[in-house]
């Protein structure tokens, strides 16, 4: 991020309710500001408007992929620097093949535990307030985010 900026705003686009507020609540709790949205076709307003810093974006969203949804988020220079997760049910060295070649930093596959995305979440912000924010977050009650 220009400037040492910190992670702070994420941006979840996930169709299932539970899943979503699973993510939001975890991501919230250990001190994010989060927006969830849950049909992509509203993500690129939302985004114009959030200016997320991270986005988890589900790939298997219904009208809209989501390798269709970061091609058009990836073309908003307003999002330059945006760092994109993708969350998926399936698994595969082809599904993470295509998640990175559409643009994603991550591919998380659901279920995972709350730690792993908290600790991608860690590495990508600066200094050691993302170690701390691991620490704290692990034990959370969201255990593993599923579909």
């Amino acid at each position: 991020m220009p400037g040492g900026a910190c992670l702070e705003r994420v941006l979840i686009v996930e169709d299932d309710p539970d899943s979503g507020e699973a993510l939001m609540g975890l991501l919230s709790d250990v001190g994010y500001e989060v927006r969830l949205v849950s049909r992509p076709l509203g993500a690129t307003a939302e985004s114009l408007q959030f200016k997320p810093q991270v986005a988890i974006l589900g790939i298997g969203t219904p009208l809209m992929s989501g390798y269709e949804l970061i091609a058009q988020m990836r073309a908003l220079p307003e999002l330059d620097g945006c760092i994109y997760i993708a969350v998926n049910a399936y698994g595969g060295a082809e599904v993470a093949r295509l998640s990175f070649q559409a643009g994603f930093s991550h591919h998380l596959i659901k279920p995972f535990a709350a730690s792993e995305l908290l600790g991608r979440l860690a590495l990508l912000r600066p200094g050691s307030a993302g170690q701390s924010r691991v620490a704290s977050g692990a034990g959370a009650a969201v255990g593993a985010i599923s579909a």
